[in-house]
């Protein structure tokens, strides 16, 4: 079983030492070996070692198509270049990890300038991944609360959740909405090991 695929607009949120970038790098290169384009827009560029880990079997006349936008906290200004770039060329994927704060208020350029991305696809538009960090809900009326959901609801994005499993170490739940996914997490990124047809929203 696979990992689902991304058709659209998907805020992922993920829990901490979950493996958000894993995952988004994942979707990348399933792009890359598709022969599609993909846009990069974090805060800092992912992690060296984790990058060859999970993109070294991608030649690199695929890699050249992976354009990556490290902004520090003006991740306002990195959403506005992907979507300039993204409407130059064909681009199939748009990834935006970490795109506000782990605490305090939503950054609200970032979110606006998210809209504005959205609102700028072209009729055939590159599917969305936009990555937050979870955070737990201290009401206790949930176990987790996802940082920005409304307001990128509001754009047109599913929220996906991404958590530690029961039974820890590298076992993790992803959570579509539609379906929940029991995911092992290797060198290789996630693989998929079981799933349930229905899923509650937190």
């Amino acid at each position: 079983m696979s990992l689902p695929l991304l058709d659209g607009l998907v805020h992922l949120a993920v829990a901490s030492g979950c493996g958000g970038t894993t995952l988004g790098l994942q979707c990348v290169r399933r792009e890359l070996e598709s022969g599609g384009r993909a846009i990069w827009v974090s805060p800092e560029s992912p992690n060296p070692d984790r990058f060859r880990q999970l993109l070294h079997s991608i030649p690199l006349s695929s890699l050249s198509k992976l354009h990556l936008f490290p902004c520090g906290d003006a991740i306002s200004t990195g959403v506005d270049a992907a979507g300039r770039l993204s409407n130059t060329l064909d681009t199939s994927l748009i990834v935006i990890d970490d795109w506000t704060s782990r605490s305090g208020h939503v950054d609200p350029m970032a979110a606006s300038a998210i809209s504005e991305l959205v609102k700028s696809m072209p009729e055939n538009p590159p599917n969305l991944l936009v990555i937050s960090a979870l955070y737990e809900d201290a009401s206790g009326e949930e176990t987790w609360k996802v940082r920005g959901r409304g307001k990128l609801e509001e754009c047109g994005c599913r929220t996906w959740l991404l958590t530690v499993e029961e039974g820890g170490h590298q076992r993790r739940q992803l959570d579509t909405g539609q379906e929940k996914l029991s995911l092992i997490l290797g060198d290789g990124g996630f693989k998929a090991r079981s799933h349930s047809s229905s899923s509650t929203k937190p």
